[in-house]
């Protein structure tokens, strides 16, 4: 029997091909394993730390996993404003 807290590939696919994300990332690769690890202690009301964003450019600065996770997870999480690098364009 799959416990609650467990993601599978599968669902991580899923929910990235169909989740309309408010937020772009620089970050050019995530981890599963990271996002996995993250989201069983997330269902496990674990709560890590907020998300840093550039509201202008609309990037995650700091969380891309953490991100992702909660959303999966269907945690409330609080995010700060936070600049980003002239270099920093999203993906």
């Amino acid at each position: 029997m799959k416990e609650e807290t467990e993601l599978t590939k599968q669902e991580f696919r899923n929910f990235m091909e169909s989740y309309k994300f408010g937020f772009k990332t620089v970050q050019k690769k995530i981890c599963f394993h990271i996002i996995k690890r993250i989201y069983s202690r997330c269902k496990r009301n674990y709560y890590f730390k907020d998300i840093k964003v550039c509201y202008n450019k609309k990037i995650i600065v700091e969380g891309n996993h953490r991100y992702i996770a909660y959303l999966l997870a269907g945690i409330e999480f609080s995010v700060i404003e936070s600049s980003s690098n002239n270099s920093d364009n999203p993906l």
